[in-house]
């Protein structure tokens, strides 16, 4: 019996010791799993990160292209402004349609200051012709000006934000 009793004991301690091991290994692979768990949660949130920023470059970029588009149409409406005066100027005029070329140089005035609120400006042309905000539309012969100067603007040209939206067409001295 005693023997028995020993073996029984043996069986239990072996069995306790199984269940030990079973437990650390369980232990183990919990461990395992957290840890994985914890990595692919660490990895989805900056997924979702970069993604948060990317939507929200690409919504900054479609207000941009937004906000260019409307503008490019008000300057073509500067253009035909600038054009009436300027015809308008040329000509003899009576008190009635001078009162209404004042008005109209008011209204160009207002958009022209709008305009510059929004962040648009017009390219400089006093200085030599630069390809990145100019377009050369001809080249004229003139003894006052040096080769490669702008000698007439044909159309002025646009910055929205610092970027060019309209290069300002131009005559370029040979």
């Amino acid at each position: 019996m005693f023997k028995k009793k020993k073996r029984d004991e043996e069986r239990k301690e072996d069995f306790q010791q199984k269940e030990g091991a079973g437990k650390a290994v369980e232990k183990k692979e919990a461990v395992v799993k957290e840890e994985s768990w914890k990595e692919q949660f660490l990895r989805v949130s900056a997924d979702f990160q970069n993604l948060k920023r990317r939507v929200e470059k690409e919504k900054l970029e479609w207000i941009k292209i937004a906000q260019v588009d409307v503008i490019k149409s008000f300057l073509s409406l500067v253009d035909e402004f600038d054009r009436a005066i300027e015809s308008s100027e040329k000509s003899s005029l009576s008190d009635e349609v001078k009162a209404w070329l004042d008005g109209f140089k008011m209204i160009r005035k207002n958009l022209s200051k709008k305009l510059v609120d929004l962040g648009v400006s017009e390219i400089d042309c006093s200085k030599e012709f630069d390809p990145h905000f100019h377009e050369a539309l001809m080249q004229v012969s003139s003894k006052d000006h040096k080769s490669g100067e702008i000698v007439q603007i044909i159309s002025p040209g646009y910055l929205f934000k610092d970027e060019v939206i309209r290069h300002a067409k131009v005559s370029v001295a040979k």
